[in-house]
């Protein structure tokens, strides 16, 4: 059985709604008829319903009882929205300069493992690159001019596949 905190607004009309859907769900799954699971349908809608009512009911009467008072009414809303109080705690500490000191250390450590951790990796991954060696007898010595003409003779020549990023498509 599981206990859950009672709701103000909860009441006993839920309590037996719930009671008659559970039952109706029970009998839709033990028959796999279609009648039954149209009226347990229908009964979880009742009971959504009547807490939907009841709830509002009751938030309504809850409002109306504040009267003027704002902070009852804040405190309602709050609830509502299920906003906490907000809970400043910092650590414990002597005085602010050493909590402050503290802060800058924390993280003052944490930058530099971090740093640490990165040149890890990057002498653990250069470590692993093997290093080659080309050698080649050609060079560029000079270039030779080309013509718009024979350049477009050579852009045609090629084949007409390209990518979504190229600036230039060919043939298209």
């Amino acid at each position: 059985m599981v206990v859950k905190a009672e709701c103000p607004w909860f009441n006993e009309a839920i309590r037996d709604a719930r009671r008659i859907r559970r039952r109706a769900e029970r009998k839709w799954k033990r028959s796999r008829l279609t009648v039954h699971k149209q009226i347990y349908k229908a009964e979880v809608k009742k009971v959504a319903e009547l807490i939907q009512t009841t709830k509002t009911e009751f938030y309504r009467e809850q409002i109306v009882n504040c009267g003027n008072d704002q902070k009852k009414i804040f405190q309602i809303t709050n609830s509502l929205l299920n906003r906490q109080k907000f809970d400043s705690s910092l650590p414990t500490h002597i005085s602010t300069s050493q909590l402050a000191d503290r802060f800058i250390n924390y993280f003052t450590d944490k930058i530099i493992k971090i740093r640490t951790d990165i040149l890890e990796v990057q002498a653990s991954l250069t470590s692993q690159v093997p290093t080659y060696r080309v050698t080649t007898s050609a060079s560029l010595d000079h270039f030779d001019i080309i013509t718009e003409d024979s350049l477009q003779k050579i852009i045609h020549k090629t084949t007409s596949k390209f990518c979504e990023l190229d600036p230039f498509r060919h043939g298209c």
